[in-house]
C-alpha cells in the first residue's frame, strides 16, 4: 500500500530536497516525481535508498520544475515493503546559498554563488 504526499518547493533554484521516512514498524520505500502525482516503483522520477531520498538542486528534473513554476510540486509516495508499516515522514529544503546577494539594479538582482575563477595566459 502507498501513502501519497506533496512537497512545495518555492525557495529557488539552489534548493536541495531531502525526504526521510522514520519507520516505527516495518520497512518502507520512497518514490518521488515532479510529473507523476502518485509515483510508484515502476513510474517515478526519483527513487530513495531505503527510507531516505535526496534530490540535488543540480538534478535536471528538479531544476526544470523550479525554473518553470513559481512553486514546484514534488509528489512523494511512501510504500510499505513486505508487510504493513507505520512511519513519520519529513521533508527538508536546504537552500545552497553563498550569502552573496545583489538587490539592485533589478536586472542583476539575485543570489550569486561563489566559485573559483579560471584565468588564461598572462598578458604581455
Amino acid at each position: 500500500a502507498y501513502k501519497h504526499y506533496r512537497v512545495y518547493v518555492s525557495t529557488g533554484s539552489k534548493t536541495d530536497v531531502r525526504l526521510t521516512a522514520t519507520t516505527l514498524s516495518g520497512r518502507v520505500a520512497l518514490y518521488a516525481s515532479d510529473t507523476v502525482e502518485r509515483p510508484n516503483a515502476t513510474l517515478t522520477t526519483w527513487e530513495g535508498e531505503g527510507s531516505k531520498l535526496q534530490i540535488s538542486h543540480t538534478d535536471p528534473s528538479l531544476a526544470r520544475c523550479v525554473r518553470n513554476s513559481y512553486q514546484c510540486v514534488v509528489f512523494v509516495s511512501v510504500a510499505a515493503v513486505g508487510s504493513e508499516s507505520t512511519f513519520t515522514i519529513t521533508a527538508n529544503l536546504a537552500v545552497k546559498d553563498s550569502g552573496f546577494s545583489v538587490d539592485a539594479p533589478p536586472s542583476l538582482a539575485r543570489n550569486y554563488e561563489f566559485s573559483t575563477a579560471s584565468f588564461g595566459a598572462s598578458l604581455p
